[in-house]
């Protein structure tokens, strides 16, 4: 790896690191709750349970991504965590903020996809019997833990795009502290700088 580029990847964790992803995941309670309650009503229905059984792994990664991916550009555009091309802000430092901001919502995101997975795991675990499972699926024998897996798998992936779309996080004021949390510091120790050589020249 180039030393310029390991240094420009240096820096854009050290920003990412800086905004504190971890910090943003109790903003998504109410997400939470939306998704969890769609994707629990979502599993009355046996059309998922028929549909899981028959997906590929391909087809669950997939839909993963496509889950995760929704809702990362969801939130962005609606708490507009986007900044935009503007007179003050120089290109390259504006592709660098952006970026840092992608990866923070996506670690926020990605850890929140596990905790939503967990809960439709155990939910699945009570609320569907095997010999009913294997009935409607139409399975010769009766489901596995792997075929629970893939139904969880499923449900938390369509239930991600519910609860992203139908809510957004409880603060929007602490999801942009967060966001802008890095760039905000630094442009407080430019300011201070130039208030310093200011102060000199006087």
């Amino acid at each position: 790896m180039k030393p310029k580029l390991y240094g420009r990847l240096k820096l854009l964790l050290g920003m990412t690191h800086a905004n504190k992803p971890w910090s943003i995941i109790p903003s998504f309670k109410r997400v939470m709750a939306v998704a969890f309650a769609t994707g629990a009503y979502g599993l009355i229905f046996p059309t998922l349970w028929r549909l899981s059984a028959s997906y590929e792994l391909s087809r669950f990664l997939i839909l993963t991504l496509s889950a995760i991916t929704g809702m990362i550009v969801w939130l962005i555009i609606a708490h507009k965590l986007w900044e935009k091309p503007s007179t003050k802000s120089h290109r390259k430092l504006r592709l660098l903020y952006n970026t840092a901001t992608i990866l923070t919502i996506t670690v926020a995101v990605v850890v929140y996809y596990m905790m939503l997975m967990v809960l439709f795991l155990t939910a699945v675990a009570f609320i569907v019997p095997p010999d009913l499972f294997s009935e409607i699926a139409g399975l010769e024998d009766v489901a596995g833990f792997g075929y629970f897996i893939k139904l969880g798998w499923l449900v938390t992936s369509i239930a991600t795009v519910a609860g992203a779309i139908g809510s957004g996080l409880e603060s929007e004021k602490t999801a942009r502290n967060i966001m802008y949390g890095y760039r905000q510091q630094q442009r407080y120790e430019e300011m201070a700088y130039h208030g310093d050589n200011v102060e000199n020249k006087d």
